[in-house]
């Protein structure tokens, strides 16, 4: 199923600016399916390339701003930004990671 799939999957990602929900939605399957193929945890048998480092996305202050001003709902944000909801509400919620 998913398997045909993966050396496209990981090229897509690796090559463009691509969000895990993206690729989620264009091959029928789930972000943490796609994570997992990105970083090698499943399928590492199929080529192509992957990702050992920490590929979470990192905001720049304005992209910040931006996520606290959207009228949008979270899920929408957090796909447009490629971050999870959990994270959408963080900086909705103005919680700083480094203070708790």
């Amino acid at each position: 199923m998913i398997e045909g799939f993966v050396e496209e999957i990981r090229n897509e990602y690796h090559d463009t600016d691509c969000t895990f929900q993206f690729l989620a939605d264009k091959y029928g399957t789930s972000q943490t399916t796609v994570g997992d193929i990105i970083r090698g945890k499943i399928h590492s048998e199929i080529p192509g390339p992957i990702s050992k480092h920490n590929i979470r996305r990192k905001l720049t202050t304005k992209e910040v701003r931006e996520v606290r001003k959207s009228v949008k709902v979270h899920r929408i944000i957090a796909q447009e930004y490629g971050i999870s909801t959990a994270h959408v509400s963080r900086i909705r919620a103005r919680v700083d990671r480094k203070k708790g």
